[in-house]
């Protein structure tokens, strides 16, 4: 379930749960459990007590994105 902040420019979240945060990145839900568990991936935010929800920042997700681009054309946008 994804969290959202009426900026009134963008309707995009910014906040998603564990399972999108897998989609966007193309890995399996239990891929980025193992990663979190390893102190790997992508940063997340858990915005309660050690066992609540753990949620991805999209612009975590896609600055993770960005600093694993490898071959000719690094910097390019």
């Amino acid at each position: 379930m994804s969290r959202k902040i009426n900026s009134g420019s963008s309707a995009a979240p910014i906040l998603v749960t564990s399972d999108e945060a897998a989609r966007i990145i193309g890995i399996a839900p239990k891929t980025l459990v193992n990663w979190r568990n390893r102190g790997k991936g992508p940063a997340y935010v858990r915005l309660g007590e050690k066992h609540s929800p753990v949620m991805y920042r999209v612009r975590d997700l896609e600055a993770w994105i960005d600093s694993r681009v490898v071959g000719a054309g690094r910097g390019a946008r």
